[in-house]
């Protein structure tokens, strides 16, 4: 007996993409909505391809760090200039 090898999935279903991302097929379907996840059609089947599974993942990264950078641009203290008070008027 020869061991087979057990290839790995090229396409997942919806509902293995959403488990994979850890959320609802509703919020899957909604990115794929927004064609900010791709996928392939089979007949009256979607799939989802690993590959496109990992670049949807690595643009929700680049998004979260790019919204990082602008909270913490925002968040850093402002110079201010000191003004001397004006003495003499009343």
């Amino acid at each position: 007996m020869t061991p087979e090898l057990v290839q790995p999935k090229l396409l997942l279903t919806t509902g293995e993409a959403a488990r994979r991302l850890s959320i609802g097929r509703s919020l899957l379907y909604l990115h794929i909505q927004e064609n900010t996840l791709r996928t392939v059609r089979l007949g009256r089947n979607r799939r989802v391809a690993v590959k496109d599974l990992e670049e949807f993942v690595e643009w929700l990264r680049a998004q979260a760090a790019e919204e990082f950078e602008l909270a913490s641009r925002r968040s850093r203290p402002v110079a201010v200039k000191s003004v001397a008070p004006v003495r003499g008027r009343r």
